[in-house]
């Protein structure tokens, strides 16, 4: 069935996108980037921008300059700039939307009237060819877009001190000495929407085409000129705020949650926690990647912004499902986490909700059965092939089941 917002909820997501989303022309309408780069041939590579804008009306007239953007990128050796490049949009220059919109919804980056602003892709990209070999390689962009808006960070953001004075700026770097090179594949795009007083989870799924041991950290958002001009930018400062009690603000802590709740692995990049407060955080990921366990190859990073809101029964979805209330309401008080999982699943629940719990592969065969006797139980799921599973509980409560996904 389609799902539809109350015409009250709708004007209540309405005004707190309109507050998340609006400033001037330089800060509204980006939300994140991307930058990565391809081995072609020989000393040939493809360097590519991706540039995550909103279409929302409070960001219109912004957002409308990314189909005739035209990013630039600076090359440099070490210290040393070699040249900037001018990139060109690749088709469809009209932008892909990634918004997580429920089945019957629009956003207004197709529909003017609608109430969710919703988010497009815009991705540039330019070869080049390095004249000499380098142990140290750096593409920077400098958020400069030619005659577009440049990519300056939104007023709204809560994590950054005067986020509106600053301008994104990503660098990636190469070693080509030894080996070429190509930045690991983020197969998952970015996500912008989570909600309040849940567990949410977001894995990028790298996928290395060369097969190197990859290294995910977190790390400080940087300020970069946002003109023709070719220099870097040192990092943004963090608020003096906590992201729990006792905990500073910082890059490897830069949202706002539930003590003991904020997790990153660093192999994969998949990060979970519990927001406890309304918030629009920057995210920033950088992927190292080393060649036979130990040479450095080259980096790429990725930033992100974190809108951190009350999912209502019409948004935001994934996968066509709507991210509603909190998961322990929703499942008669029974929490699964991490989702995806590695080597171990994490169930908590009211004690005596549940007795027991059974994991079925999508053949229905079960492939793990236990007791559950505490409030907190770890299970090990390191052995299970990678895949989704239904997790089912049984006990006082009925019975509920749960989906995750084994990586």
């Amino acid at each position: 069935m389609t799902m539809f917002l109350s015409a009250y909820r709708r004007k209540f997501l309405f005004a707190a996108f309109a507050l998340l989303f609006s400033s001037n022309i330089y800060a509204s309408h980006i939300v994140g980037t991307d930058l990565y780069y391809t081995h072609v041939s020989g000393n040939t590579y493809k360097i590519t921008l991706a540039i995550y804008g909103n279409c929302g009306a409070a960001s219109a007239a912004a957002f409308s300059t990314l189909p005739s953007a035209a990013p630039q990128i600076c090359i440099y050796s070490g210290d040393s700039l070699i040249t900037n490049l001018s990139m060109a949009i690749e088709a469809p220059d009209s932008g892909i939307e990634i918004t997580p919109l429920c089945p019957g919804d629009t956003s207004q980056c197709t529909n003017p009237s609608s109430t969710i602003p919703g988010v497009k892709k815009f991705v540039y990209s330019v070869s080049y060819t390095t004249p000499y070999l380098s142990h140290a390689w750096r593409f920077v962009y400098n958020g400069y877009n030619g005659s577009a808006a440049a990519s300056g960070r939104a007023a709204a953001i809560t994590n950054l001190i005067a986020p509106a004075a600053t301008i994104m700026q990503l660098i990636d770097t190469l070693d080509n000495t030894t080996y070429y090179n190509s930045s690991p594949d983020l197969t998952v795009t970015q996500q912008t929407f989570f909600c309040i007083d849940q567990v949410n989870n977001y894995n990028p799924t790298a996928v290395d085409p060369d097969g190197d041991i990859l290294t995910i950290n977190l790390v400080a958002p940087a300020n970069g000129v946002g003109s023709t001009a070719c220099s870097v930018g040192g990092p943004v400062t963090y608020i003096a705020g906590s992201a729990w009690a006792g905990t500073p603000l910082s890059d490897t802590t830069p949202l706002q949650c539930v003590a003991g709740t904020f997790s990153m692995n660093t192999s994969t990049g998949a990060m979970s926690f519990n927001p406890n407060v309304f918030q629009r955080g920057v995210v920033v990921y950088n992927i190292e990647e080393r060649r036979a366990g130990t040479t450095l190859v080259g980096t790429s990073q990725r930033e992100m912004s974190v809108v951190v809101l009350t999912c209502g029964s019409g948004f935001p979805c994934v996968g066509g499902t709507p991210l509603s209330v909190p998961e322990n309401k929703v499942h008669n008080k029974v929490e699964v986490f991490p989702n995806p999982a590695y080597d171990e699943l994490t169930i908590k629940m009211d004690v005596g909700a549940y007795t027991s719990f059974t994991i079925s592969n999508n053949l229905g065969q079960v492939m793990l059965q236990q007791k559950l006797t505490a409030a907190q139980t770890d299970v090990k799921v390191k052995t299970l092939p990678v895949g989704v599973y239904y997790i089912t509980f049984k006990g006082a409560n009925g019975k509920s089941t749960q989906k995750f996904v084994k990586m």
